[in-house]
Formats: structure tokens, C-alpha cells, sequence
């Protein structure tokens, strides 16, 4: 069900109230996270000084991704998703306030923060979908792919002013302060969220375990015989998996052996990706509505892959010696603030073309359906290029990315049920 009848007199974004409540919300818990995660990477560091123990707590972070994500879509689909949106920011809110009291009275232990990981991300496998189904019931069909855009915005920039602030805020408050300020974050979200106006919706009746099962495998059936959404999403899929892997081992190597960089340069070769997507994400949202979305889709893809694959050939230790570390770390950076931007045009149509194609009904489960494949191939991905880095260099995880990105393009497009989106 669209927000239409709901927000009929809303002229623009602005002014739905709704989803003005939801993003706001979502951008304070999105910059606390960001926040929690210099505390909890420093204090991992303190106990155990480790790199290994920080690894493995933020590794076992993510399984609850891969493990629950099909049962909570079902879960997100059955229920009241205002309710889930609203408890699962109390619960982290109280999780997190009671992870920073521990640390404050010297109570907290390696195997709590484990378990207080662990639960948060439980919690973020119920909110995530819930959030991304819940857009279309709140938003109009027309204003559909600004908010989305707003979105992708909040989560990029969030991504970079989150951990600039926490790295000040553990410098005046310490591990404990920066814990309990992201608990406030949770709470205050979950404030804000709970203002939210959802229209009615039909909810199924719950059912047993069955039931749960044989839900999970109708979402699954639903992509499969959707062969636009199906040909799209293996697209993304694949994307995805050859972009993780190699931006998470390739460009720390070649930002520390072969450009020599410090921490704070490090930092900003890290940023410029997030920073070129939250870029294209505001330039979306003054931008008209997308008619032809696979066309813009397609063309922002093979442009940032000719990005992604020049980084390759810039970072090559010939290339660097010719131009020098200076200007191939300032092109490379350049390169990924525009295939940030270009990332932006990737992500914000398609999704917006999943929220429509996709029933209500089925829209939570299949988003974390989704999530689920894509966390799980992440872990793949981050192996095998790590593999591959000992036998080559990392320039060439960019260049080969490139090629691969290139057949799959060209896979694609040769499917007219996707071309007809």
C-alpha cells in the first residue's frame, strides 16, 4: 500500500511528517553507530590488543545478518512494523547504555561485548528491513526516489561523521561516554519513530514454524519468477560481491606499501567513496523523478566501473612512480569520490524499482532475503581477494573487478525483461 491516501496533501518530502520522523531518527542512530564503533574497536584493542579479537567481534556482528535475515523479513511482513522499527531502537538504546555502565564499573569482559554485539546485531537484522519496507507505506509513489535518495545520504555521511566524532568523543569521554552517548542516540531515535503514522495494512495471521517456512520460500519463488527483479538483483548481487572484497583488502594495501600513507590520509581514501555517495545521493533528490531507471542504471554502473577499473591501472607501482605518490593518491582519491557518486545513481533507482515491483506483503521478507545473500558472499568475497593479494598485487583486484563487472553488465543487458524496467 502506497502513502498516498495517507499523505494525499503533501505537496513535497519536506513536508511528510512521516518520513521526516523516520529519517531523522535513522540518521541519530546511524551517527551513534558510528560512534560505537570507534569505542568498541579501541576498547577490543585495550583488552586484548588484538587484531585478530577485533576481527572476530565484528565478523560475529554480522551472522546474525546471515543466519536470521530470512526468518526476521517473515517476521517483518507478519507484524506491526512500526512496533518492530520502535523496539528494536529501544532494546539496542538499552543494550548499549547497559555495555557502557559495565565498562564505567570495570564489569565488562570480552565475552559481554561478544554477547552485547551479537544482540545489537539481532536487532539490526529485524530493524533494517523493516525500515526499507516501510518506506513505500509512508511515502507517495512520486516522492519514492528522493527518499530514498535522503536516505543513501544519511547513511554515507553517517558513515564518515559517525567515527569523526567518535574518535573526539572517546578522547573527552572515553569508551563509557562514547557507549552511553550512542544508547541516548537509540533511545532518542526511537522516540522519534514512535510519532510515525502508518496507514493500515493487512497482516497475515500468524502461523506456526510451517507457516514460517513455507513464507520464507514464497519470497524466494516471488524473485525467481519475477525475472526483471531476479535478472536485477543477481546483478547487484554479484556487484557487490566483487566491489567488497576488493575495497576492503585491496586499498588498505595500497594505501600503506605502495603510497606510504598515514592514518590521516589513510582516513580520507576511506571517506571519498561514502563522501561522492552521499554527493549523488543530494544531487538525486533535486533531480526529477528517473523515467527510464534501467537506462539510468546501466549507464552509472558501466561508468563506475570505468572508475573503479582505472584506480587498478593508477595504483599499478609503475603508474606511481611516473606520476609520484602525491598526485596518484590525490587521482585515486578523486576516482572514488566519483565512483562514489556514480554509486549513487546504482543504488537509489533499483532500489526504489525493488520497493515498487514488490508486493507489501512480501516486501520485508525479500529485502532481507536479499541482505542475507549479500552479507553472506561479503565474508567470500573479503577472503578470496585476500587470497589472491599474496599472489598479485592489489591493483590488479581493481582491474580484474573491472573486467568481471563488465560481464556481468554485458549479461544483463541482454535480458529484456530487465531492460523493460
Amino acid at each position: 500500500m502506497q502513502a498516498t491516501a495517507l499523505d494525499k496533501k503533501q505537496k513535497t518530502l519536506f513536508r511528510n511528517t512521516n518520513f521526516m520522523l523516520l529519517f531523522l531518527g535513522g540518521l541519530v542512530s546511524r551517527i551513534g553507530n558510528g560512534i560505537h564503533y570507534i569505542g568498541l574497536v579501541w576498547y577490543i584493542l585495550e583488552l586484548k590488543g588484538s587484531g585478530f579479537a577485533v576481527g572476530m567481534v565484528l565478523m560475529l556482528s554480522t551472522l546474525p545478518g546471515v543466519i536470521l535475515g530470512p526468518f526476521s523479513g517473515v517476521l517483518v511482513d507478519r507484524y506491526n512494523r512500526k512496533k518492530i522499527i520502535v523496539w528494536m531502537d529501544i532494546v539496542r538504546g538499552l543494550i548499549t547504555l547497559l555495555m557502557g555502565l559495565m565498562v564505567l564499573s570495570q564489569a565488562m569482559n570480552y565475552t559481554y561485548l561478544i554477547l552485547g554485539t551479537v544482540l545489537l546485531g539481532v536487532c539490526g537484522t529485524l530493524f533494517n528491513p523493516a525500515v526499507s519496507a516501510s518506506i513505500p507505506n509512508i511515502v507517495e509513489d512520486q516522492h519514492l526516489t528522493k527518499a530514498n535518495s535522503f536516505e543513501h545520504m544519511s547513511m554515507n555521511l553517517t558513515g564518515v561523521i559517525g567515527p569523526a566524532f567518535g574518535g573526539i568523543l572517546l578522547a573527552i569521554y572515553g569508551v563509557a561516554g562514547v557507549f552511553i552517548i550512542n544508547g541516548l542516540s537509540f533511545l532518542l531515535s526511537a522516540f522519534s519513530e514512535a510519532f510515525i503514522k502508518f496507514p493500515p495494512r493487512k497482516i497475515a495471521q500468524n502461523g506456526g514454524k510451517a507457516d514460517l517456512l513455507r513464507e520464507m520460500k514464497e519470497g524466494a519463488i516471488f524473485i525467481y519468477h519475477n525475472k526483471a527483479l531476479f535478472h536485477l538483483m543477481f546483478a547487484c548481487l554479484f556487484a557487490n560481491f566483487l566491489y567488497s572484497g576488493t575495497f576492503v583488502v585491496g586499498m588498505p594495501l595500497i594505501a600503506k606499501k605502495f603510497l606510504d600513507a598515514s592514518a590521516q590520509e589513510f582516513g580520507m581514501m576511506q571517506a571519498a567513496w561514502p563522501v561522492g555517495a552521499a554527493l549523488g545521493g543530494l544531487l538525486i533528490s533535486v533531480l526529477s523523478e528517473f523515467k527510464k531507471i534501467f537506462k539510468v542504471f546501466t549507464i552509472s554502473l558501466s561508468i563506475q566501473t570505468i572508475f573503479f577499473f582505472m584506480i587498478g591501472i593508477v595504483a599499478l607501482p609503475l603508474l606511481i612512480s611516473q606520476l609520484g605518490i602525491t598526485r596518484a593518491m590525490i587521482l585515486i582519491i578523486g576516482l572514488l569520490v566519483l565512483g562514489g557518486v556514480c554509486n549513487a545513481f546504482v543504488n537509489i533507482p533499483i532500489l526504489v524499482v525493488f520497493q515498487r515491483m514488490i508486493p507489501d506483503d512480501k516486501r520485508g521478507r525479500i529485502f532481507a532475503l536479499t541482505g542475507t545473500i549479500s552479507q553472506g558472499l561479503v565474508p567470500i568475497s573479503i577472503g578470496l581477494a585476500g587470497l589472491i593479494s599474496e599472489i598479485i598485487i592489489p591493483a590488479y583486484l581493481f582491474i580484474f573487478g573491472g573486467i568481471g563487472m563488465v560481464f556481468i553488465m554485458f549479461n544483463l543487458v541482454q535480458k529484456k525483461e530487465a531492460r523493460a524496467v
